[in-house]
């Protein structure tokens, strides 16, 4: 009887134990019981930072509703939660002039530092709004982004709002971690306008994911300068949507193996007002872009820019932009090359020139797509076909796609239309010549050379010439 009753108090002190434990691991203070009391008109930034910098580690700082004056930079540590009762009525407001902010280092109105690596840091249920109404524009600098969350690991931003800034919710500085675990969800972006500095590295993006297999899920990002900026390894994206940006593009994706599900890119009320392209995937190997959809856009909806390879584009519409699914060589001329890009299942529909527009790409496929009712803009010697293939398209195999015009007054006069026609064994010599001339670095150039195969085309269009 004894020897039970030691052991069941020795279960009781290691349950108290354990509850005391987590209790401390998931310590919730409420900020204005430490003085910070939202409507008061002063500024809550000092106390704020204070407050972060004593928190134990693991502790959520909870916020109530009301809004909080934010005079200088919230800078946050690892191992702590920024919390809102309520993300539509808890507002960090940023204050202050701007020549005061320009002279603060930090980039993020909330933000972390760069210099270490920040772990386990979270920010959820809050609204964040900026004072550049007026943006500052690419020739200015001294914009700061709501939420920059700078080499940082397995920390996320959750069910948030920004208006008026740099970037809107950012994650990027990553300090060598392979795998950061970084997460960016339900975040809304809105007027994500004012250049930090002036060229491209000082642009405004929406939200911007640059973290080795960082997540973005659920997002929107509207009347922002680009929509998403996506750079790094393994980072997927899904259930967003990019509306009406600015400049550039919807999403501008520079990953290696990304994956793009279920997005939407909408510019504009019609492609004339449409800026940029809707999805621009570039420069790198590997991905998957599926179930996506690219309306209004001024350029591409989807635009493949070389030497981008092995990506797969799946089950995806392009509606009423310049030209539907493309491939842009702009600054990559011959001979780089796309290789191994898999178009399956795509629908262009309406677009202004064509639907599907092929150049610089080899040992690729493009199987069971749909162009329908394109070429709204006309029809010249160089912009022929709904499918069009121009130069160096080679080994591809091309075969079951639909090319329709369904329109009382048609304008897809032509189907699928080779610009190769009959000129592969020119193009050869052409294509291996220029190849030789510009390999200087090549330790043996006629080792470069390509052999240039025909593609392999299975083509009969419902309604328009073809040419192959």
């Amino acid at each position: 009887m004894y020897t039970r009753r030691l052991i069941q108090a020795a279960r009781l002190s290691m349950i108290l134990a354990f509850t005391s434990t987590v209790a401390f691991s998931q310590s919730v203070i409420s900020v204005s019981q430490k003085g910070i009391v939202p409507n008061d008109n002063k500024d809550d930034a000092d106390k704020i930072n204070q407050l972060i910098a004593s928190a134990p580690a693991n502790s959520t700082l909870l916020f109530s509703d009301g809004t909080y004056n934010i005079g200088s930079p919230i800078i946050l540590k690892s191992n702590i939660t920024i919390k809102g009762t309520n993300p539509n009525t808890v507002i960090f407001r940023q204050t202050g002039s701007i020549a005061n902010w320009q002279k603060n280092s930090a980039q993020g109105i909330i933000t972390t530092s760069q210099n270490i690596v920040n772990d386990n840091v979270h920010v959820t249920n809050i609204t964040v709004k900026g004072i550049y109404t007026t943006p500052i524009s690419e020739a200015g600098s001294g914009g700061k982004g709501g939420i920059c969350m700078r080499n940082c690991t397995n920390s996320s931003v959750k069910n948030v709002s920004t208006s008026d800034t740099w970037h809107g919710v950012a994650f990027y500085d990553n300090k060598g971690n392979a795998k950061t675990g970084n997460l960016i969800e339900n975040a809304i972006v809105t007027r994500a306008l004012s250049n930090s500095q002036p060229g491209n590295s000082g642009r405004p993006r929406g939200i911007l994911m640059n973290s080795p297999y960082g997540v973005v899920k659920g997002c929107t990002s509207s009347n922002s300068g680009t929509g998403y900026f996506l750079g790094g390894t393994g980072i997927e994206i899904s259930d967003c949507k990019a509306l009406n940006w600015t400049v550039d593009n919807g999403y501008y994706i520079m990953v290696e193996n990304c994956v793009v599900r279920d997005c939407q890119a909408i510019t504009g009320s019609s492609s004339n007002q449409g800026k940029g392209s809707g999805f621009t995937i570039a420069y790198q190997k590997g991905g998957l872009v599926e179930n996506c959809k690219a309306q209004n856009c001024g350029n591409y909806g989807f635009r493949i820019h070389v030497p981008q390879s092995n990506l797969t584009l799946r089950n995806n519409i392009a509606t009423n932009c310049g030209i539907g699914f493309g491939i842009e060589n702009a600054s990559h001329p011959y001979p780089e090359m796309c290789d191994n890009l898999q178009f399956i299942g795509n629908q262009a529909i309406g677009n202004n020139l064509q639907g599907f527009f092929f150049r610089q790409m080899m040992n690729s496929k493009v199987e069971n797509n749909t162009a329908k009712n394109n070429n709204q803009k006309g029809i010249n010697a160089r912009n022929r076909g709904a499918i069009t293939l121009q130069n160096y398209t080679y080994g591809n195999i091309i075969e079951d796609n639909v090319c329709e015009d369904t329109q009382t007054k048609k304008t897809q006069l032509f189907g699928l239309y080779d610009y190769n026609k009959g000129n592969y064994q020119k193009a050869a010599v052409q294509q291996n010549n220029t190849l030789m001339r510009s390999a200087t670095k090549a330790t043996n150039n006629a080792a470069n050379a390509i052999n240039v195969v025909p593609n392999t085309i299975k083509h009969n269009s419902k309604f328009g010439q073809d040419y192959y």
